[in-house]
């Protein structure tokens, strides 16, 4: 059990490249959908991150669609 070789490292480095991918796009994706870009965040919850941000996402009344109804309404 020494220091891990290159194809560990490179694991290590594939890994870290899609965890970090991952959080940058529900980032995104939160921000695009007038959410606080910072709720993209939640995919770093241990077992439950992914699951809770596509609830989250899912269930419940994007602020963007509520904006847009209300100018709907208003131009109406």
């Amino acid at each position: 059990m020494g220091m891990p070789g290159g194809a560990e490292w490179l694991v290590i480095f594939v890994v870290g490249v899609m965890v970090l991918g991952s959080a940058v796009l529900c980032c995104l994706i939160f921000q695009k959908t007038g959410f606080p870009w910072a709720m993209g965040l939640l995919v770093f919850v241990p077992f439950i991150g992914h699951v809770l941000v596509l609830c989250i996402l899912a269930f419940t009344d994007w602020p963007v669609l509520r904006t847009l109804r209300r100018l709907q309404a208003a131009e109406a």
